[in-house]
């Protein structure tokens, strides 16, 4: 039997809501973000698919994030869709070329971050 709550990690706290409440939540592209992913993604040390972590992003704004970088082809992986959760879980293994080329010029200029 499925529960009728799902449990999110949302920067260091554990929240409780409402498999109704967590379908209707909306993620905002944010490029900070996907510059965050992409430089760990570059940084990762092998291509063993993994679920990855980000300093400062909660589970589903980097869950979402990876749907879109996979979908935008810059990200190499397997997403796991499951019925509680709006985002799939995403195991990444690499950058694709595209992704590749995408980084270089989006983390090329590091101080247009900062």
């Amino acid at each position: 039997m499925e529960s009728a709550f799902v449990h999110v990690a949302c920067q260091g706290q554990s929240l409780t809501i409402s498999p109704e409440l967590l379908g209707s939540i909306k993620v905002k592209r944010d490029m900070e973000v996907v510059r965050k992913i992409l430089r760990a993604v570059q940084d990762k040390g092998d291509l063993t698919p993994r679920q990855m972590t980000f300093d400062g992003v909660d589970d589903l704004t980097a869950g979402r994030h990876l749907e879109l970088l996979m979908d935008a082809g810059y990200v190499d992986g397997l997403a796991s869709k499951t019925v509680n959760s709006p985002v799939p879980i995403v195991f990444v293994k690499d950058l694709t070329w595209e992704g590749h080329e995408f980084a270089g010029a989006l983390l090329a200029d590091e101080s247009t971050w900062q």
